[in-house]
């Protein structure tokens, strides 16, 4: 029983660090100058306002998919390998499997507070550059991105 509640807690707190995560990159990221660099010469000026507003209104959509998105991917991993452990006739637990994916979850949660501390240190121009990911081989060559 233990051991089960264990793992509750590292779920919450992998929820917790992506619900922080995602709270704080809209400050950060998603002012109106940057979506005006972003936009500017593609859409008319009087439209910036009205993206500006939807990436707003609909803020509350985009925290709850980045912090849900990993609670889907631990599940999915998980009935993955239990079935593929089943039909090689390996006896482990579902627990076991469980705490390996959740493990490996924090790895991409550090990525990811990583590639946000990255970006705010070295700033950004655009919305584009949140898409170049530090030390990557694109960024290493210089390969154009967005």
């Amino acid at each position: 029983m233990k051991k089960i509640k264990s793992v509750y807690i590292l779920i919450v707190i992998l929820l917790i660090l992506y619900l922080g995560i995602s709270l704080l990159m809209y400050p950060m990221f998603y002012t109106k100058g940057l979506i005006e660099i972003t936009f500017n010469g593609l859409v008319p000026r009087s439209r910036m306002g009205e993206i500006y507003e939807s990436i707003h209104k609909y803020k509350w959509l985009n925290i709850s998919i980045i912090t849900l998105a990993p609670l889907v991917s631990v599940v999915y991993t998980t009935f993955c390998l239990y079935v593929s452990f089943f039909f090689s006739d390996l006896k482990i637990k579902v627990r076991v499997i469980l705490e390996a994916v959740i493990g490996s979850q924090f790895i991409f949660v550090f990525a990811f507070l990583f590639k946000i501390l990255w970006h705010y240190f070295k700033g950004i121009n655009s919305l584009l550059d949140l898409n170049q990911m530090p030390f990557s081989l694109a960024s290493f060559f210089n390969i154009p991105y967005g």
